[in-house]
Parts: structure tokens; C-alpha cells; sequence
């Protein structure tokens, strides 16, 4: 009889491709993952993986056999999802990721209430860019992840995207800018005005440089930070403006500190989405906060099935 547990560490192996990296996942050591993989070839007789220096790949029966533990490791999953109460629980944790701009701004939010209801399960959540987010996601670090913007799935073809919302970004200026009385602008008074940016690299400073040049604006750059705090904090001296989310503005523009223009010429919009790896099973503590996120986002409804 097949051992569930063995082939949960043969199939980890094989999205990996290295025992080292599967002994990091699943918090053994190499030595054991590898104990479990020659006791699983050894009792079925033949060799599930060829070893090389760079790491290990299926043979032709170890294909087979991954094909099969897909779908007998779904069908746990599904079945531990639909029994689980994860309210008897004694603990438990969910890892999670987001883009920082979510990660500040929208996602404690979202844990807070959860933890509302779940006091005794934790869901961890990492903060970083697109990229490292989706490779994350990738090696199997991150159960789920919330990104903001395009995902290029010919470049992750291991990745599904769901998305959330539609989200505009509007020009921000503080009280002591000539622009404070204005409601709208358009995109072409943004030339050669002084700008705080996000860092080099991100995809929200790509997307912005992106439609820059597509309009042939030329902002004159005076700051660049990786964070949107930093570029609100940025803004109170001087005339810089910079583009931001209405959700990450709130206390300040209670405040009447800064304040929202809106472009009407262009449409400033980007995507708010759920990805995952297209073969990672969620644990029933993502499961639960899936089913919880509903409530937020009704299409999620889409990869969770009552």
C-alpha cells in the first residue's frame, strides 16, 4: 500500500526538482527526504527520479507516479478541506504573501478580522515586489499571494491568476502644492513636474514609466523609495507630486494633509489579483480564509467550492 506521506515528499521533489530544496519546505533533513524517496522506489521496484548535479528529474515512472499523486493528494486535500472545523483547531498557520503597497495597506485588515474569528490560527504574511512574491509562490514558501498589477504567465506558467479588482491610482499632492484646490488634472500638466517615485525595479515603477513614455511625459524624478509611507512622508515638503491608491490615504486625508486628483484624460487603473501555484494544495487554514475573503471578493468564489 502506498504511504500518503511518502508520496507527499516524492511529489514535493518533483515540483522542486531538488531534495535539498523539498527538505527545506517540508523542515527535514536531505538525508530523510532521501530516505523516503529510496524506501518508496525500493517498494515499488523501480527509480521514480534521475540524480544529477543540478538536481533530480522523474523518469518515465516516476511521471506516472506523479500524474496519480496529484490526483490522490487533491482529493486528500479536498476531503481534509471539507471535513476540517477549523474552529477545534488548537493551532495552526497559513504563509501568505502581498506587494507592499496590499501588504500595508489592505491585507492586516483583512487578517485582523479573520484572527477575529480564528484567535488560535496564524497567517503569516511576507512582504516584497512582484518578483519575489511570485517566486515564492513558485517554490512552494507561500501558500497564496495578493499582487497588484500584470502578471506575465508565459513567464510563470506555474502560477494562476484571479482577478480581484480594478483599482485606480490617482494623482497625489499635499496642502502646500499649487494643484491643492484642484479635483482632476490630465496626464500632460504630470510633464516635468517633480515626482517621487517607487525604487527602480518594481512593477509599479515600470507600469508608471511605461505610461510615461507611452504619453511622452518627462517627470523630473526628486526622490525614489521603496515603500508608499516613505513617499506620502516625501510629499509634505516641497511641490512634488507622485501616483498612489485611494486606500493607502485615508488618515491623511482626513487630515487634510494630502489629497486626491483624479486624471481625467487617462485611465490609471490596475489590477488587484490572487495568485497561486497551479499545483499547490491549500491547507485548510488557506482554505478557511479563502472562504473568509469571499465576503470581500465574490469571485473567489471561482476556486472555492462549497
Amino acid at each position: 500500500m502506498l504511504n500518503l506521506y511518502k508520496l507527499e515528499i516524492f511529489y514535493i521533489a518533483a515540483l522542486k526538482g531538488s531534495f535539498s530544496a523539498t527538505a527545506d519546505q517540508l523542515y527535514m533533513t536531505q538525508s530523510a527526504v532521501s530516505q523516503h524517496i529510496q524506501e518508496l522506489e525500493a517498494g515499488l521496484g523501480v527509480t521514480l527520479f534521475k540524480r544529477g548535479r543540478r538536481g533530480v528529474t522523474l523518469t518515465e515512472r516516476g511521471r506516472t507516479l506523479f500524474n496519480y499523486t496529484e490526483r490522490l493528494l487533491a482529493l486528500a486535500s479536498e476531503a481534509e478541506n471539507k471535513v476540517t472545523d477549523i474552529s477545534n483547531l488548537a493551532e495552526g498557520t497559513a504563509n501568505i504573501g502581498a506587494t507592499p503597497t496590499i501588504g500595508v495597506y489592505l491585507v492586516p485588515k483583512w487578517l485582523q478580522t479573520f484572527r477575529q474569528q480564528y484567535q488560535q490560527l496564524t497567517v503569516s504574511l511576507s512582504t516584497a515586489i512582484t518578483d519575489r512574491i511570485v517566486r515564492d509562490v513558485q517554490s512552494l514558501k507561500l501558500e497564496l499571494a495578493f499582487v497588484e498589477g500584470e502578471i506575465n504567465t508565459d513567464d510563470y506558467t506555474d502560477i494562476e491568476t484571479l482577478t480581484l479588482e480594478s483599482i485606480e491610482w490617482y494623482v497625489v499632492v499635499a496642502s502646500n502644492h499649487p494643484w491643492w484646490g484642484k479635483s482632476e488634472i490630465q496626464l500632460e500638466q504630470l510633464n516635468q513636474c517633480g515626482f517621487v517615485m517607487r525604487q527602480r525595479g518594481s512593477h509599479t515603477r515600470t507600469w508608471v514609466d511605461a505610461i510615461f513614455e507611452q504619453y511622452n511625459i518627462d517627470p523630473r524624478i526628486t526622490a525614489e523609495f521603496d515603500n508608499p509611507e516613505s513617499i506620502k512622508q516625501a510629499l509634505q515638503s516641497g511641490d512634488n507630486v507622485t501616483l498612489l491608491p485611494d486606500y493607502t490615504l485615508q488618515r491623511e486625508i482626513e487630515a487634510d494633509q494630502l489629497r486626491l486628483l483624479r486624471v481625467s484624460d487617462v485611465p490609471l487603473n490596475r489590477d488587484l489579483r490572487l495568485i497561486w501555484h497551479n499545483k499547490r494544495l491549500f491547507s485548510p487554514i488557506s482554505y478557511a480564509f479563502l472562504q473568509f475573503m469571499k465576503v470581500h471578493y465574490p469571485s473567489i468564489e471561482e476556486i472555492v467550492i462549497e
